[in-house]
């Protein structure tokens, strides 16, 4: 029965169950074994639509009479997917579903509404501290949320490892140029540069460790769907749910191994007896493999895009409700714009990249301690915007995109604001306030984590904390993308993000 249905048949159901209001659940008729061996292989457009979905609803020019067939889509979307997650074990995932329907349920209970309007901003802090803590530790530790967590861990890493040469080389610089005395004084105020070197064995150990979790994460992940015994993936060849997990996480797992030789090789250079400029060619081999990489990245997610439109295309001379027809349209518009963002996200990515490579290039020519200060900020700077990627193609999308979101220029500007600095900020902060003694440095590392959390009239951009802080706090920072079983084959972490031998 199952071998025959095809995504059409899910949009059949879904239109089906909204003409006759008796259900929101397409295929509830199905058995677990059925319904995941048509969820396997159609999961990915459905994943699509919901997100698709998601940004239509929120858009001005769609008619109200579209808006209320789309929604009760994404509702149906919702626990199309959360039925699926549920049979995998995907607990974080399912979960992420189940607040979207719970949302849907109490808009059509308005006696049960949140009296969130009646809290005030610092109640609303410490809700969304809790409820951020509580969603970390109450789900079982989901082996595709450590991946998340080891990817943003991963980010941090490098943003602290640049902001601490940055800051020992300007110390460097300072000396030459004479701003602080022979005694390394600023103002009467010792400067400790050799505390800058305390936590770089510490970031060496992670560079290897952090990588040799996520391939062991990733194999744990293949073999968990391998040899599930939950009904319905059960009930789907072994070696086909393991080939299909495999090839999904390849270039994660290619990137990942690479990434752990070379870092393994490169910051135990002297262990292998490996010279300096060997040491640094293989940095710069790696820098290039990511690059590649990069580029693969974008195809795949632009090549996605391309497969739903020509599904759309096809569904479009099939369906006979004119709503359903009528959504469709904006849909096309929306995978356009979606398109501009996926392009915008990864061009961003590869300025990043490239602007790491010269910069790094720049550090090992060794001109003077004035052009190797200014090169390890510049690469600061393109991590800078690898971790907020997201929101910069957000704020291009918003202003070249057909359907405009009201509100959503400011409060994407905003968004990429924030992430940006708060990415690039808190490490180098850190690593400042280290140089002048290691309890002010963690002073500041608490500060930069309660500024996450501070109530909204304190964010000087005046945007409130639920919308515009995903980092740093350790709580959010797991928790910034879906955390499902393919989620985690985000760009952000399958490009490596680089660690670099430095043997100064």
């Amino acid at each position: 029965m199952t071998a025959d249905l095809s995504f059409f048949d899910y949009k059949r159901a879904v239109i089906t169950g909204y003409e006759s209001q008796s259900t929101v659940t397409p295929f509830h008729d199905l058995g677990d074994t059925e319904f995941y061996r048509f969820s396997f292989y159609n999961r990915g457009s459905a994943e699509l639509q919901y997100k698709l979905l998601n940004m239509l609803v929120k858009v001005e020019e769609l008619p109200e009479h579209y808006r209320k067939q789309a929604e009760y889509y994404i509702e149906a979307g919702a626990r199309f997917l959360k039925r699926d997650a549920d049979i995998a074990d995907n607990t974080a995932e399912a979960k992420n579903y189940a607040e979207k329907i719970d949302y849907f349920e109490k808009r059509r209970a308005p006696d049960e509404q949140a009296v969130d309007a009646t809290m005030t901003d610092w109640q609303k802090s410490v809700d969304r501290f809790h409820k951020d803590l509580e969603y970390f530790v109450s789900a079982p530790l989901h082996v595709s949320k450590i991946i998340t967590l080891l990817s943003y861990t991963n980010l941090y890493r490098l943003v602290t490892l640049f902001s601490r040469l940055s800051v020992k080389f300007f110390w460097t610089l300072a000396s030459e140029q004479h701003w602080i005395d022979a005694q390394d004084k600023l103002f009467g105020y010792a400067v400790q540069r050799p505390a800058l070197d305390i936590p770089a064995a510490g970031l060496n150990f992670i560079s290897v460790a952090l990588f040799a979790a996520r391939l062991a994460a990733h194999g744990a992940m293949i073999y968990k769907h391998a040899r599930s015994k939950r009904a319905g993936e059960k009930d789907i060849d072994a070696w086909d749910r393991a080939m299909h997990e495999f090839f999904a996480r390849l270039i994660n797992i290619m990137n990942d191994f690479a990434w752990v030789i070379i870092n393994l090789l490169t910051n135990y250079a002297a262990v292998w007896g490996i010279a300096d400029p060997l040491s640094n060619a293989l940095v710069m081999v790696a820098l290039a493999w990511d690059f590649s990489w990069l580029l693969i990245h974008w195809y795949r997610e632009n090549n996605a895009w391309n497969e739903e439109k020509a599904k759309l295309v096809a569904w479009s001379q099939e369906s006979t409700d004119s709503n359903d027809l009528g959504i469709i349209r904006f849909q096309m518009r929306m995978i356009a714009d979606l398109k501009i963002e996926t392009h915008a996200k990864y061009a961003f990515m590869v300025l990043a990249c490239a602007l790491i490579i010269t910069s790094y290039s720049l550090f090992l020519l060794g001109i003077s301690a004035l052009v190797s200060t200014v090169a390890l900020c510049v690469c600061v700077v393109g991590f800078a915007m690898y971790g907020s990627a997201d929101e910069f193609a957000g704020v291009v999308r918003a202003y070249l995109g057909d359907l405009q979101i009201r509100g959503e220029r400011e409060e994407m500007r905003a968004k990429f604001f924030n992430t940006f600095t708060k990415t690039m900020l808190p490490p180098f902060i850190v690593m400042g306030l280290l140089s002048l003694g290691w309890q002010v440095a963690v002073l500041g590392a608490i500060a930069a984590v309660a500024y996450s959390y501070a109530p909204a009239k304190w964010d000087c951009r005046g945007i409130p904390p639920e919308e515009g802080n995903a980092l740093p706090a350790m709580a959010t920072v797991a928790l910034a993308n879906p955390n499902d079983d393919t989620s985690d084959l985000d760009p952000l972490e399958a490009i490596g993000l680089n660690d670099f031998a430095m043997h100064k």
